[in-house]
């Protein structure tokens, strides 16, 4: 932004000088010309860079329009980012329906759980209550 600035001042200052130093009247008729197409055409840019901006924030705005009306909980996205990645590990290993082979029902109920496991693997609010159907269901202490 500040480089377009000084880009306009620029050529605001080579118009003054060419009509300062009163060059031929071609040469400086033709610098005069060259530093308003010049003007003009950063003018121009500087509207479209303006133009982006605003797309860009009523994008932003309608995102966070959605997520307000979603009821997303940011705050267990961000802790889940850091945490659930130890706790998916940890029941993985103790929810792996290999675990419950000599029990078809414990096999069964394991199966489901694990798919679950699998699903939220990101999400640690519910990897914590897939924890407690874990351990009532399989009978088993984490």
């Amino acid at each position: 932004m500040m480089t377009i600035i000084l880009q306009i001042q620029d050529s605001v200052n080579a118009v003054k000088y060419s009509m300062e130093t009163m060059l031929p009247q071609s040469d400086s008729n033709l610098w005069m010309w060259i530093s308003i197409f010049e003007a003009i055409c950063i003018i121009v840019l500087l509207l479209i860079l303006l133009g982006s901006q605003n797309k860009y924030t009523e994008i932003q705005r309608q995102f966070k329009a959605n997520a307000q009306k979603e009821d997303v909980d940011f705050n267990n996205i961000i802790v889940s980012s850091f945490h659930a990645g130890d706790l998916y590990n940890q029941l993985k290993k103790v929810c792996h329906p290999d675990r419950f082979s000599s029990n078809p029902e414990l096999m069964s109920k394991a199966d489901n759980l694990f798919q679950q496991i699998t699903q939220n693997k990101h999400d640690l609010k519910k990897l914590q209550e897939l924890k407690a159907e874990a351990m009532k269901e399989l009978h088993i202490n984490i």
